[in-house]
């Protein structure tokens, strides 16, 4: 059998943290380890990490100061003994046979990672997300012709962004494919990180296998990380897509060279909803100037785009009508 490890970073998860610890001790595969990265939380974090660790001999928890969600799990990885590698978000759980499921493709079909399927579930609502690349085994020479050319982004519809969907953790690697990449890993990154990390393991991997079957639950929360609003909102999403910018333009365009720009594009219309729904005018304004100093998003053109938010976004953006941006975002 082979060990995973399971990464899972943590930051002021006091309350979640138990139940998805105990949705992994669930799993139907046993070969594991769950590795428990305190990112230097504020509330009781550390200590209810420290009594899971008592609990059972196959957690361990690693203490460190706050450093971001990369810094965690790249903490993680350099701490690992398993020969595979998953991660948790530290409020979201595994569904039963998730870890069986992946090392019987990954050993049956000799491949440095599997991606799955992943249902969201926010509120009383669920719906499941899948790869918008097909089930099945992919070699170097398909990755390049069928998943390269859309390696950052696919399509402006809502669920298929992505051919291999960007999220970090509906995955289970090889270690030897994480080392590969590990050092490129930026931990200034915060925004956008998933999708970096997910680029690497594709240009990095010989072959890769889809599996369009949900096995992890993520929860939206409205207070999450990852919707909370801050000033530096945008600055943040830039720092992440200049990263993404680099690695496209060094391995990927000749493949698809309007994949960075797209995924630009809505990553920022993802941002600026966010700082339209919870903060001032003032604030919305000096984010669309930010954005629009980047140049990364000039050359979108109208016949690329899809779906009414991405027409209102085209519209008000390139006619620099930027109270009427503002408030179809804040009311839509």
């Amino acid at each position: 059998m082979k060990k995973i490890s399971i990464i899972i970073p943590v930051y002021n998860a006091e309350k979640t943290l138990a139940a998805t610890v105990e949705a992994i001790k669930s799993q139907s595969y046993t070969d594991w380890e769950i590795i428990l990265v305190n990112d230097g939380s504020t509330d009781a974090s550390l200590r209810v990490c420290r009594e899971l660790e008592e609990t059972c001999d196959k957690i361990r928890v690693l203490d460190k100061s706050n450093g971001g969600v990369v810094s965690a799990y790249k903490f993680g990885i350099q701490n690992a003994s398993g020969q595979l590698i998953a991660f948790c978000d530290a409020d979201d759980t595994y569904a039963p046979d998730f870890l069986e499921r992946a090392v019987k493709i990954i050993e049956e079909k000799n491949c440095d990672f599997v991606s799955f399927a992943c249902t969201l579930t926010e509120g009383n609502e669920s719906h499941i997300e899948k790869n918008a690349a097909e089930e099945g085994f992919y070699d170097k020479t398909r990755i390049q012709k069928e998943i390269l050319p859309h390696c950052l982004f696919n399509d402006f519809i809502a669920g298929q962004y992505y051919k291999v969907h960007v999220y970090r953790w509906n995955k289970v690697y090889k270690k030897e494919l994480i080392d590969r990449f590990l050092d490129q890993l930026d931990e200034k990154c915060f925004q956008i990180e998933d999708n970096i990390f997910t680029s690497l393991a594709i240009l990095n991997a010989e072959t890769f296998y889809i599996d369009n079957t949900s096995v992890y639950n993520y929860m939206i929360r409205s207070q999450s990380i990852t919707t909370a609003v801050s000033e530096n909102l945008i600055d943040k999403y830039t720092y992440s897509l200049s990263v993404l910018k680099g690695l496209a333009e060094k391995y990927l365009s000749t493949f698809n060279p309007k994949q960075f720009i797209f995924l630009a594009w809505e990553n920022y219309r993802i941002a600026f909803r966010k700082i339209a729904k919870g903060s001032s005018f003032k604030t919305a304004r000096a984010a669309i100037k930010k954005i629009r100093e980047s140049g990364y998003i000039e050359n979108v053109k109208l016949r690329e785009i899809k779906l009414l938010k991405n027409y209102l976004f085209y519209f008000f953006y390139k006619s620099k009508m930027d109270l009427l941006l503002y408030i179809s975002f804040r009311l839509l």
